[in-house]
């Protein structure tokens, strides 16, 4: 086949797959896709240039971005990714790719990738509604994980130890329920100056010896 006829014949594919696609019949409407990217492959596309090369990324272009939304919808975002990232090698400023990539990596929890493609989207679409509205969410989901983690980690140790304000003859007598407690307690009371600290949190341990800087 020449390259015109290769062209036509992916063209008539892509649209079968359009009409799929509006059906939501996504499975067929990939099945059409695939097809017509299969007919202007790698090898084929290398030795083109000028008009010819154009003509095929006119094409091959819109099946790759219509194969990520299917994708979307089916939740298989890995692929999904795929096809958009394909289509930013050609075309870096291409705006529905970063966008369906974005909507992928943040399905996936990519939270940091995700942002920088509809920042990106953004930046080539401002006035575009739909790119503010997903990093609006991504923000809000962002703000439910952490506060998940939050409470989680709450409900694994509990409240934090409440803090008493005691004194160092205090805290002496409590470190000598312990084994070093006696001798380190005589050496506390040999200070010339009293002890005090502002807050101490007494908890369950064992003093391994002497020469340990703090209790």
């Amino acid at each position: 086949m020449s390259v015109e006829e290769r062209i036509t014949a992916a063209d008539q594919r892509k649209m079968v797959g359009n009409v799929f696609f509006k059906n939501e019949k996504l499975e067929e409407a990939m099945e059409q896709y695939k097809m017509a990217i299969s007919y202007m492959g790698s090898n084929f596309m290398l030795p083109l240039s000028g008009k010819q090369r154009a003509m095929v990324v006119d094409v091959k272009t819109p099946c790759h971005l219509n194969m990520a939304m299917c994708l979307i919808k089916l939740k298989r975002y890995e692929e999904s990714v795929i096809h958009c990232s394909t289509v930013l090698t050609e075309d870096e400023t291409n705006v529905k790719a970063l966008f369906r990539r974005g909507k992928a990596r943040a399905e996936l929890g990519q939270t940091d990738a995700a942002r920088d493609d509809f920042l990106k989207a953004r930046k080539y679409a401002p006035e575009e509604k739909a790119i503010a509205k997903e990093l609006h969410l991504l923000v809000e989901q962002e703000k439910a994980f952490k506060q998940k983690q939050k409470d989680f980690y709450k409900g694994i140790f509990g409240p934090s130890p409440e803090k008493k304000e005691i004194s160092s003859e205090q805290m002496i007598e409590n470190i000598s329920e312990f084994a070093a407690g006696p001798k380190l307690k005589r050496r506390w009371q040999q200070q010339e100056q009293p002890l005090y600290c502002r807050s101490f949190t007494i908890i369950d341990c064992e003093l391994e010896n002497e020469d340990k800087k703090t209790v």
